[in-house]
């Protein structure tokens, strides 16, 4: 698979499914991070693009798109050089919590299968064994420093040892809040008078692709991107250079660039050695023919899963 960048110019605005007409004080809201739906179907329609910028609705042509395979959207951030460093969503197995000393640092605790005594009030599920928690209780409540973005270093060492990665650490040294919100008002256009329309008050909420949690310093912003996966486009071809995302057509830099991240040294090594038991994380969000529940077939079974809040 090819790696391509989507380097938003403008803030991306990937609607959250509320409804939005064209009505005094209506508010479009953005997801905050969009779904692996709008970067392939964004994709499948730069692939199906003839020479002239519009879409080929001929049936081979639709039938040719919808067989490319696309993975992610990831968040990445743009380095000098054009060097990538990517990001992850939190893990739903690490648990926050703050640390009582003047740096501000957090440790993460890992949550796994437990076994609770027959004589505890809790509900079940069919056929999984375990409930997912902390072996030993701990009455903090969770942190509101959390970055909700890691740092790829970060997750591979949490993936392959997260007994080893509970030391105290800065938030900014783990992650970032990723994409931020832009929010925007807007007026209503008389089309005859070129003026505006008395009371026609709109506004969107969008997301800018930068970062800078630290000083303020503009020599400091973090550019972020995203980074999708792209399998065998076969006859169809994708360009490189401007073109829109999501709500408003606002214009993104589209580029292929760069290498996927490697399989963590040790990682297969390490769960053929735990008798083939691993944790399997999802870096995008997923629904399974049973909803929550993945159906993975053949000698595979599943014990116990962290499920985070739906979206």
């Amino acid at each position: 698979m090819t790696l391509w960048i989507i380097d938003p110019q403008d803030p991306l605005i990937v609607r959250d499914g509320r409804p939005f007409h064209a009505t005094p004080g209506a508010r479009a809201r953005s997801l905050p991070f969009p779904f692996p739906s709008t970067t392939t179907g964004g994709v499948r329609t730069r692939a199906g693009q003839g020479p002239d910028g519009l879409f080929d609705t001929s049936k081979t042509n639709i039938e040719a798109v919808k067989n490319i395979q696309v993975r992610g959207p990831l968040l990445v951030e743009i380095q000098a050089n054009d060097d990538l460093e990517f990001m992850v969503p939190a893990p739903a197995d690490a648990l926050i919590f703050d640390v009582e000393n003047d740096e501000g640092e957090i440790v993460r605790k890992w949550l796994r299968p437990i076994t609770l005594p027959t004589s505890a009030d809790h509900d079940t599920v069919a056929d999984v064994q375990y409930l997912v928690g902390l072996p030993q209780p701990d009455s903090r409540k969770p942190s509101k420093n959390a970055p909700p973005f890691w740092k790829w270093e970060q997750f591979v060492a949490w993936l392959t040892d997260p007994n080893g990665t509970q030391s105290a650490i800065a938030p900014t040294d783990l992650g970032h809040d990723g994409p931020q919100p832009d929010r925007r008002v807007h007026v209503g256009i008389d089309p005859a008078k070129f003026t505006g329309l008395d009371g026609a008050l709109f506004a969107t909420s969008g997301l800018t692709f930068w970062q800078n949690e630290e000083n303020g310093r503009l020599s400091e912003t973090k550019k972020l991107a995203l980074a999708v996966a792209v399998g065998d486009t076969k006859s169809l071809t994708i360009d490189d250079g401007m073109a829109p995302l999501g709500g408003e057509r606002r214009l993104m830099r589209w580029q292929q660039i760069g290498k996927l991240p490697a399989v963590p040294d040790g990682l297969i090594e390490s769960i053929k050695a735990n008798n083939g038991c691993c944790r399997l994380i999802l870096l995008t969000p997923a629904y399974f023919n049973a909803g929550w529940r993945p159906d993975f077939g053949g000698d595979v079974e599943l014990v116990a899963t962290a499920v985070a809040n739906p979206v």
